[in-house]
């Protein structure tokens, strides 16, 4: 059955939630201990960090900006939601309690093999990244995130949860070439609105000789996607084009089509493509 669980909110500073190897510019918090700990089993799980939160929100500097939230539960998996927080997406997962999509991802994972190696093209803060590791066994997950602000939900979703040696987090967007381009920001500790991020092509990665299943997810990214996939597209098995599609949607099931693949199963406004069986 699947479950939200409210977990008391936990203080910090805005620094402890940058990455887990920046110097802190206050003394250690709740909410640093929570990026840089792994969560304890069972019902103590967060029993130091509730403890720490009084004496540590008086240690606070002067002027410090602070950064609250909770940590709630999604059928047995962890995710960190900021007070102030602008991500639409985990708002959503923490108020329906389910995995966004998750009927799509149950029967997607259905039609691969058990225990995928997967590549999450645009992982945001690890909704399908962490369903297929935990709903699905993954064996390796390859998640790809450009937007700084998201990759640290990623990070610290995916500490959370423990799962550093299965999922891989990659601090790029994907596009035909190696480059930088700008991104809107969603950032809920800065007013900043437009940030440069890095992006690479997919085949610049070492993703292993087998793909089980590569995520695509909205219509720009996939197409970009593609484009610098002609060579990782020949060791995937197949193709879920996750959520809704607009204009690119015929080009990039064209380039699916083109490079082996076929539609084998259409979940509402998703569709799986898997490569095309040799005949005899």
């Amino acid at each position: 059955m699947v479950t939200t669980t409210p977990v008391e909110t936990v203080v910090g500073t805005a620094d402890s939630f940058r990455t887990a190897d920046a110097a802190p510019e206050v003394p250690a918090s709740a909410c640093e201990r929570l990026a840089n700990s792994v969560p304890q089993k069972g019902t103590r799980r967060f029993r130091r960090l509730m403890e720490s939160q009084a004496q540590d929100s008086t240690s606070l500097s002067d002027g410090a900006e602070k950064c609250a939230g909770k940590i709630f539960s999604v059928d047995g998996a962890l995710f960190f939601l900021p007070e102030r927080n602008e991500n639409f997406l985990l708002r959503r997962l923490e108020r329906t309690g389910r995995f966004l999509g998750q009927n799509v991802l149950q029967q997607a994972a259905a039609q691969i093999r058990p225990n995928p190696i997967v590549v999450d093209t645009g992982a945001n803060f690890g909704n399908e990244s962490i369903f297929f590791a935990v709903e699905a066994g993954a064996e390796k997950i390859y998640s790809f995130e450009g937007n700084p602000n998201d990759i640290e939900l990623l990070k610290k979703n995916v500490g959370l949860n423990n799962l550093g040696k299965k999922i891989n987090v990659n601090p790029f967007i994907l596009s035909d070439e190696t480059k930088t381009v700008k991104l809107r920001s969603r950032s809920p500790f800065s007013h900043e609105r437009e940030i440069t991020v890095a992006a690479r092509p997919l085949d610049s990665f070492d993703l292993g000789p087998k793909i089980d299943l590569l995520l695509l997810k909205g219509a720009e990214l996939g197409a970009a996607t593609l484009a610098g996939a002609t060579e990782t597209l020949k060791k995937v098995e197949n193709v879920l084009l996750f959520s809704g599609w607009s204009t690119d949607s015929d080009a990039i099931v064209q380039k699916l089509e083109e490079s082996g693949f076929e539609q084998a199963a259409k979940f509402g406004q998703s569709e799986l493509f898997q490569r095309k069986t040799k005949k005899n």
